[in-house]
This record gives C-alpha cells, structure tokens and sequence, in this order.
C-alpha cells in the first residue's frame, strides 16, 4: 500500500486488525477514518460481563469456561497467550508484566486448543546459511535496509547456498503469507521482528481484569496520541456497518456505509478492509474471488 503523507486511509472494521493499522498508518503521518459496526472497538478481542466462550475453531461452547484467575473475556483469541509475536505492542500501549498472568516459557508460536501449542515445522528445513541471514537481517539499523531489497540484501550478504534457488518461500516468507517477491528488506526485517519468539521470557497467559480497559482502550488512547504527535486526523465512528461492496477490479473498489441517520457510499483514495473472513464472504463479490483466489482459503 502506498498511502503518503497525509493522505487519508478509510479503514472498515473496528476490531484488533483495524485498530493496530490505524496506529501504524497514523505513525506514518497518514490520515485515517475508521469505520466499526458495532458500538465498541475489539471485535472478537471484546469483552463482556457474561461472555461467550468460542473454541479453536471459532464455534460457541457452552461447555467452556473461563480459566481459574483469568477475570474478563478474551473473545475467541486467547489474549495475550496465542499473541507471543505481539509483545512489542502490548509494551507500547503501557501493558506490562504487572498487567499479565505468566504462564510457562514459550518456544513456538501456532496456538492449539487446551492449551497445547504445535511447533512451528518448517518443510523443509532451512539451510543453516538462510537462518543466518534472517538473525543478521533482524538486526540491521533502518539505514541498512531501508533502500534496499530482500534479494539484494540475501546477495550482499552472500548467504545462500550456490547450489539452491534465492529465495525463502520454503522457509518463512510463504509462512508469513508475504509471497515470494521483491519485497524490501526492511519491511521483511519488521515482520521478523515480531514474529520471533522471545525463548528467555515467560510467556503471558492472561490479562488481568477487563479486556476492554486493560487492551481496548489503551490501544484507542495510543493511536489519539500518536495521530496529535504526527500531525494529523484520526476519526472513529461507532455503529456504522459496511452494507455493500462493489469491486470493479483490484484498483477499483467502494463500500456503502449505514450509518445511525443515512448511509453512505466510500470509493475515493485507499479503503483498507480489515473485517473477518466470514464477513467477507457474505458480500460473496466474484471479482475478489477470481482474482484472489487465495481468499477463500483462509479461515
């Protein structure tokens, strides 16, 4: 995405995807309007007195209660357990380990049902020199990467095997759903960054208290601050639901908005929909479907 400086971003949906993009596009000095269904940010991160408990596959079960200690919901994630990749945030927005229940030393990252987790495999395992470079990669200061690619780093670096093809697809990329093009390196140094494992730290289980004030609205109240210190708007509206999607084709799109009094439409500048899966399909829109097919195999 190649939103500039200034320029307005519309975000549809409210929930913990919509929330954190519209802290990084405001840090990027980018304007943002948010728009979220319901009337209160969290989406499936909400909490509740009387909360619904949702397995690992995302149904309601009624036979499932809140662990011993843990005071609020935690929506169908697991916070901030299955989220080991997001501690840098969790810190930005003022939680700390006072704020948490720790729970054991993690050394993987895919959450599982009951608490189990799976171990990251990686098929097939990655040349010692790959490893080598995402460790150096992590590492770089902004001034190293910044101009540069994946390819040309991994060639500078001279890190590949002679006798393999260059690229990381096998490795971490095609985990990290990025593909395997051309992307610069500093934006794949960031992923890393927040997605590898903390091994030396206890991991945190639980949030104390309620979601909603301990995680929601810090994270409102951060991305507030940072819009004022970069100079630009930030605006939310509550209870305004996306009623319709029009996609022309992948550089063409708008949303139809229902709001409280009227509705309507968005189709100007960049529209960044960050609305679960489920939602998606509901519009059933076959353009997005033919040319992404990839789309409808998420979950």
């Amino acid at each position: 995405m190649n939103a500039t400086r200034h320029n307005t971003v519309k975000i549809g949906g409210g929930g913990l995807a919509g929330m954190v993009a519209g802290l990084e596009l405001v840090k990027r000095q980018v304007n943002v309007r948010l728009f979220e269904s319901t009337g209160r940010f969290g989406g499936k991160a909400g909490s509740y007195d009387n909360p619904p408990i949702y397995n690992a596959r995302g149904e309601l079960d009624a036979s499932l209660r809140l662990p011993d200690g843990v005071e609020s919901d935690h929506g169908y994630h697991d916070f901030p357990k299955w989220y080991t990749n997001m501690r840098h945030l969790w810190r930005e927005i003022g939680i700390g380990t006072p704020d948490v229940y720790e729970g054991r030393v993690y050394l993987d990252l895919l959450p599982a049902e009951n608490g189990k987790r799976v171990p990251f495999k990686i098929e097939p395992p990655p040349n010692f020199k790959q490893v080598l470079s995402i460790c150096d990669l992590v590492i770089q200061s902004d001034n190293l990467v910044v101009d540069l690619t994946l390819e040309g780093f991994l060639h500078s670096r001279d890190y590949h095997h002679p006798e393999l093809p260059l690229t990381l697809t096998e490795f971490i990329l095609n985990a990290l759903t990025l593909g395997d093009e051309d992307i610069s390196s500093r934006a794949a140094r960031d992923t890393f960054r927040q997605w590898l494992p903390v091994c030396a730290q206890a991991n945190w289980d639980a949030l104390r208290g309620s979601l909603d004030e301990n995680l929601i609205r810090r994270l409102q109240n951060a991305i507030i601050k940072a819009a004022e210190k970069s100079g630009v708007q930030y605006e939310w509206f509550l209870n305004h639901r996306m009623i319709d999607l029009s996609v022309k084709d992948l550089k063409h799109a708008q949303i139809t908005i229902e709001g409280p009094r009227d509705c309507f439409v968005v189709s100007d500048g960049l529209i960044l929909l960050t609305i679960p899966q489920e939602v998606l399909r509901m519009f059933c829109n076959g353009v997005l479907y033919d040319r992404l097919p990839e789309l409808s195999k998420l979950n």
